[in-house]
């Protein structure tokens, strides 16, 4: 289901922010500022992944943002289920799209913890590492 594997991504990535909070935390009292920039930048790009593809940040949640990929499934979903009426042929594009949509954002997110969080994880072991769940094997 393509809302369900888009609040997967949101969710992971969420936990991982969290836990490089945490690893911040810690590494401003040890002094290592290489690390401790590894992990400001991580944060950086999975905050600007999730804020500019997955969903729109919280405190704009206004018209001038346009709507992200939960927008998007969560709307066509709607329409198409709540609809007594088959889907339309547009409608099923749709879903074709979002669902290679949703396969990139997973892609680029993996593509994150396997470059940014790793290295961190390969820097700070030991300290409590960077805990990502393993990609589910799902068919779309």
């Amino acid at each position: 289901d393509l809302l369900s594997e888009t609040h997967r991504i949101i969710n992971e990535s969420e936990s991982v922010m969290k836990q490089l909070d945490e690893v911040s935390r810690k590494l401003k009292t040890t002094g290592d500022k290489s690390t401790f920039e590894l992990v400001n930048e991580a944060t950086r790009k999975l905050k600007a992944f999730r804020d500019e593809v997955l969903r729109r940040p919280p405190p704009v949640m206004n018209y001038r943002t346009g709507p992200r990929l939960r927008e998007e499934v969560q709307s066509l979903m709607g329409t198409i289920d709540g609809a007594d009426a088959r889907p339309t042929v547009q409608q099923l594009a749709r879903v074709k799209e979002l669902e290679q949509e949703v396969s990139e954002a997973r892609a680029s997110y993996r593509k994150i913890i396997d470059t940014d969080i790793a290295q961190i994880n390969e820097k700070v072991k030991d300290m409590p590492q960077i805990v990502v769940t393993k990609p589910a094997k799902t068919e779309m």
